[in-house]
């Protein structure tokens, strides 16, 4: 049962600074996260890696003693160091495959939809090993095409010359994620579905105005509009509808956002 979808939580100023506060794929995968690291770290370290502009850093900052949040992303960074001031976040600009960490030196891995984007997968997880202690526990969430609408929205702002957007590995599906990370001994506890209907729906179309509004593809996190008045009204009906969708679907059918956490064996 996933009842801790549903778990109140706590969110501070600089959060609602942050444009993903209000993203509806950002806050319905928040409770698994917090399900994940739910036991306190005390003087732990934890990765974000692919952190673009720190909303999930800071919201696993008060579980661990440090956070280490990277990207490849120089403007991401920027804003990441702009939104959150907390002396327990380390925002470092260094790509997934090239990690600025001494071995064995993380207790915890967050990497939320980042992995589609890196250049050399196996690569960036051999780093992660490399970093991580034996037994280090990892957080991992990744589009699917497992999901009754495909790719169909998905492929919005997915075009060649959009960096950001751009997916180096696609399409991903339940079976082949769990294949490339068990290769990599990364020891799989839990797996969910997520986004199974009307939240991929309701991503696509937010996706779809927010292009439309500004006239192009974001460029990355740092790009990001905050929204209007009327979607932020509308945005708490819409997460517990999704909330209440994983819930009840998980069962019935497969979503676009794969939740996969563990533990990582050297």
């Amino acid at each position: 049962m996933r009842n801790f979808i549903f778990r109140k939580i706590e969110f501070n100023r600089e959060d609602r600074n942050n444009p993903l506060y209000y993203s509806l794929a950002s806050r319905t995968r928040i409770p698994y996260l917090l399900s994940a690291t739910d036991v306190i770290y005390a003087g732990g370290s934890a990765l974000d890696l692919g952190c673009g502009i720190g909303f999930f850093s800071n919201i696993i900052a008060e579980n661990f003693s440090k956070v280490i949040a990277i990207d490849s992303d120089e403007k991401s960074i920027e804003k990441a160091r702009a939104l959150y001031g907390s002396p327990k976040i380390e925002f470092t600009l260094a790509p997934a495959e090239e990690i600025p960490l001494p071995d064995n030196s993380i207790d915890f891995l967050l990497s939320s939809e980042v992995l589609e984007h890196v250049d050399n997968i196996e690569k960036a997880l051999e780093e992660v090993k490399r970093v991580c202690k034996n037994g280090a526990k990892f957080f991992v969430t990744i589009p699917s095409t497992d999901g009754i609408f495909g790719n169909f929205f998905l492929r919005i702002s997915h075009t060649g010359d959009n960096l950001y957007e751009q997916h180096k590995k696609f399409p991903f599906t339940k079976e082949n994620i769990s294949g490339i990370l068990l290769k990599g001994n990364f020891q799989i506890e839990k797996i969910y579905y997520s986004k199974i209907f009307l939240a991929e729906i309701f991503m696509g179309l937010t996706k779809l105005m927010h292009d439309l509004k500004k006239g192009r593809a974001i460029k990355g996190q740092w790009d990001i509009l905050m929204p209007p008045k009327i979607y932020r009204i509308i945005l708490p009906l819409a997460l517990f509808l999704a909330k209440l969708e994983d819930f009840i679907l998980n069962n019935v059918l497969k979503g676009h956002m794969i939740i996969i956490s563990g533990k990582i064996k050297k």
